[in-house]
């Protein structure tokens, strides 16, 4: 008899559980570390902010530089205001668990707690991201005023494609902006470069150093 097969005596030795979680930690992040949060005591918040939405006439927020003489008069100007209207809405994780698992499972209280992170963690993006906006964050990516850059070719991620969708960034906004991308999309953003001449070799659209990718100067970040 042996224990390599359990009918000869293996089902004799009993299996240990290990004391230890292995889960993979899912990614940090993404809206929440780079966006201004406020905190709020009420229902819904008002945040004054200068409408420079429209820089179209020349002037931003009704402010235009105007040129004057040593000795000239200016006229005075208004500047223009707006209200972000935040209403408050609850989000929650709710897990049910026995006092005897609670007390015989190693460590099951802090592993499950860091599930719990971790999920919060998934939803939110996917709703900063995604969401409806109904009772819940609506999503940067299906919001109305979303602005959207139609594919060259359906399906395929092209150069040309990246280049249209950095064209509609605003120039204040280069310095802070990211690229988010699924997973999938790593082998045709990978395979993307310029041609360089005759004798050049072709340059990589989206570069790495030490693990971390970026695109036209910024990061990429894959979700």
């Amino acid at each position: 008899m042996i224990e390599g097969g359990d009918p000869l005596g293996g089902y004799a030795v009993p299996r240990p559980l290990f004391g230890g979680w292995l889960d993979a930690s899912l990614e940090s992040e993404i809206v929440r570390p780079r966006a201004t949060v406020w905190g709020m005591t009420a229902k819904t918040l008002d945040v004054p902010a200068f409408n420079d939405l429209d820089r179209s006439s020349g002037d931003i927020a009704g402010l235009e530089l105007a040129f004057t003489p040593e000795t000239g008069t200016l006229s005075p100007q208004v500047a223009k205001l707006r209200a972000v209207h935040l209403t408050a809405n609850k989000a929650a994780l709710y897990v049910e668990c026995s006092n005897e698992l609670l007390n015989d499972a190693p460590m099951f209280a802090e592993n499950l707690g860091a599930a719990i992170t971790r999920a919060l963690s998934f939803g939110l993006d996917r709703e900063f991201l995604f969401g409806a906006g109904a009772g819940a964050p609506l999503g940067a990516l299906v919001a109305p005023c979303t602005v959207a850059v139609n594919r060259t070719t359906a399906n395929t991620v092209k150069y040309a494609d990246l280049l249209a969708m950095f064209a509609r960034l605003a120039a204040s906004s280069v310095s802070k902006s990211v690229w988010i991308a699924h997973p999938s999309t790593i082998p045709q953003l990978g395979a993307l470069s310029l041609a360089v001449g005759t004798g050049g070799s072709a340059i990589p659209v989206m570069s790495q150093t030490d693990g971390s990718f970026t695109i036209l100067s910024r990061p990429v970040l894959f979700s």
